[in-house]
């Protein structure tokens, strides 16, 4: 839902000066003198599938005593549905008389209606008119288009789901939720503007959060957030959090002092570990646990550091020698305790240990599509459809179930994919920042 270039600049201007989103519009009645009315030029009585935007744009005309008039507001209302959520997108000035709105259909079948509403300066209502377009059912295999994705950012959301089947995506100012497998997305108020960086899913679905105020928690799926540690917005310092699956939650810091902060009780407390600089790793990312307890975490300059003994001590996993060293970049256990590794230095690709990391061997898919050292992995993952999930920085997503073939889900769909998430009722939902929009895609 896009408003027209025509009033884009203006309506930026507009909105940070003085204006704010409503919950409704605004229905305040007035007896003018002067004659106002707005009348419809195109965009009615069009069809398309549930959430597409609409080919022609919605054009409405501001009159005055007969004459087409700038001095005014006009808010666009889509009903039913995730529309219900976008009431007023916000009210907007007409500087020719002319406005226009690019109509998105939400994910309701049927007929939708759009309330076009003429106000004064003042809020003060002084016309309407109200439009119908068709909303055909999505039907059918392959790319499928949700609704109300919101803005999107340019590398497109990052996905979390959680065990009841809530899927979060992370967009832009506003992260969204989708309990019908991806059809349709919803804001999560709460977290508007707060700049979520990374959340992690305990299995209860408490959700912890990484914002520019620190590190939050939420224990109603999303709906009310509290604070566990508080952060600088305008000189953050945290920057990592993970949940391990015997329920310890791990946060990071940038601060250089090599600690890490653990809590065994959902965030009531934490307890400060101290880490060895053994490559001069100044700060740590990615804490995993298997399910022995053992502890393993990533340096910021390469190094694998594993405890046995719930963090009091710690030992280097990789070697290091005055020639080469091995440097890891991502880290995944799986329900076996088998460590799935990222390495990027002479020999980069994908790893695996199936012994504790006594031994890290490399995987050699078919063909080999990790031998190139500017591949950089960023998480791996394993979801309920089987497959290993492998999202690089730059060359999308891969998938595998048997290690041996594997698929590029980019050249698949022919798209710019940036993260994936299997849905309860299996539908594949990727992410892309190449068009701006977010593909829901039945596999």
């Amino acid at each position: 839902m896009i408003l027209s270039k025509r009033c884009i600049l203006f309506v930026a201007l507009f909105i940070f000066a003085a204006c704010k989103k409503q919950s409704q519009p605004p229905l305040k009645p007035v007896t003018p003198s002067s004659i106002y009315k707005i009348e419809l030029v195109s965009g009615a009585n069009q069809t398309d599938t549930v959430g597409h935007q609409l080919k022609t744009e919605v054009l409405v005309n501001v009159y005055k005593n007969g004459a087409l008039y700038g001095n005014s507001l006009v808010y666009f209302q889509v009903s039913g549905g995730c529309s219900d959520d976008y009431s007023v997108y916000s009210f907007t000035a007409v500087q020719e008389g002319i406005n226009g709105y690019n109509w998105n259909l939400n994910e309701v079948p049927g007929v939708q209606t759009l309330k076009i509403v003429l106000c004064d300066l003042q809020k003060n209502h002084l016309d309407s008119i109200s439009i119908t377009a068709n909303a055909l059912k999505a039907s059918g295999k392959g790319i499928l288009t949700p609704a109300c994705v919101g803005v999107v950012p340019t590398n497109g959301p990052e996905f979390y789901k959680l065990n009841s089947g809530r899927i979060i995506a992370n967009f832009v100012g506003s992260p969204r939720y989708s309990d019908d497998n991806g059809i349709s997305w919803r804001p999560i108020t709460a977290l508007n503007n707060a700049m979520v960086r990374k959340m992690v899913i305990a299995p209860d679905d408490k959700i912890f959060a990484l914002v520019s105020g620190g590190l939050i928690y939420s224990a109603d799926k999303g709906i009310t957030w509290s604070l566990l540690v508080k952060d600088d917005p305008f000189n953050i310092s945290l920057t990592d959090i993970t949940y391990t699956r015997n329920g310890k939650l791990f946060y990071a810091d940038n601060t250089g002092s090599r600690n890490i902060y653990l809590s065994t009780n959902n965030g009531k407390s934490f307890k400060t570990i101290s880490l060895p600089g053994i490559y001069g790793d100044l700060n740590f990312y990615g804490l995993a646990e298997q399910s022995n307890g053992n502890l393993y975490i990533l340096g910021d300059a390469g190094a694998l550091l594993k405890s046995t003994d719930g963090g009091v001590n710690w030992s280097l996993v990789n070697a290091y020698n005055s020639a080469s060293r091995v440097l890891y970049e991502a880290m995944f256990i799986d329900d076996n305790d088998n460590i799935y590794l990222w390495r990027n230095d002479y020999t980069p690709g994908l790893y695996v240990s199936t012994d504790n990391t006594q031994t890290v061997s490399r995987i050699n898919f078919n063909p080999d599509v990790f031998a190139a050292p500017d591949i950089y992995a960023d998480q791996i993952t394993k979801q309920h459809d089987g497959y290993y999930y492998i999202r690089t920085v730059v060359d999308g997503v891969y998938r595998t179930k048997d290690f041996v073939n594997i698929e590029h889900l980019n050249s698949r769909y022919n798209l710019k994919v940036t993260d994936a998430v299997i849905a309860n009722n299996n539908n594949l939902i990727v992410a892309t920042g190449e068009y701006r929009a977010l593909w829901y895609i039945p596999n």
